[in-house]
């Protein structure tokens, strides 16, 4: 809907993140500028830094406390080279009031 494909969720402030990315889980925190309405939703590291996204589509979920999140390493199907590589999937599970 909006500049570039962007929707305008009206998400303001910060909290806990964790992206789940190329194999690997990566904790860190979330920021959006509550004054400032054009600035970027930020997703920064457990140190502090950017992360860096994988190029492509991105899909961002932000589930509500009655949602859990479950996410575990596969092995993947052996390549024509013969050697395997972990990958990631995740399924959000609605839980029980």
């Amino acid at each position: 809907e909006g500049p570039g494909g962007y929707n305008d969720v009206c998400i303001e402030g910060e909290g806990a993140l964790t992206v789940y990315q190329d194999g690997q889980e990566i904790k860190g925190t979330w920021r959006k500028n509550r004054l400032e309405k054009k600035d970027p939703v930020h997703f920064l590291d457990e140190q502090g830094k950017n992360i860096t996204f994988t190029r492509g589509q991105l899909w961002v979920m932000t589930p509500s406390e009655d949602i859990a999140v479950t996410w575990e390493v596969e092995a993947a199907a052996p390549s024509a080279v013969g050697a395997e590589t972990p990958e990631a999937s995740f399924a959000p599970t609605t839980l029980p009031l």
